[in-house]
């Protein structure tokens, strides 16, 4: 219970259930949408299939990254 409450905080953070139109304010526009956005990943991830979960994981993990060095 205590999970789905910590989710619910976690996703109202990311506006998932509030507008992010600010009238007259297009910066605050534009942060509430970047919150937005992270909430949306959460729920991507919350929805994917299980193996591809971990697949994803592993292959976004940051030393798997070509940075272009030598």
């Amino acid at each position: 219970a205590q999970g789905r409450r910590v989710l619910w905080q976690i996703l109202a953070w990311g506006r998932m259930y509030a507008p992010v139109a600010a009238p007259g304010d297009p910066h605050m526009t534009y942060f509430r949408d970047g919150e937005r956005n992270i909430g949306l990943r959460v729920m991507q991830a919350m929805n994917a299939e299980p193996g591809e979960r971990a697949d994803k994981a592993i292959s976004q993990h940051p030393k798997e990254k070509d940075h272009g060095g030598s």
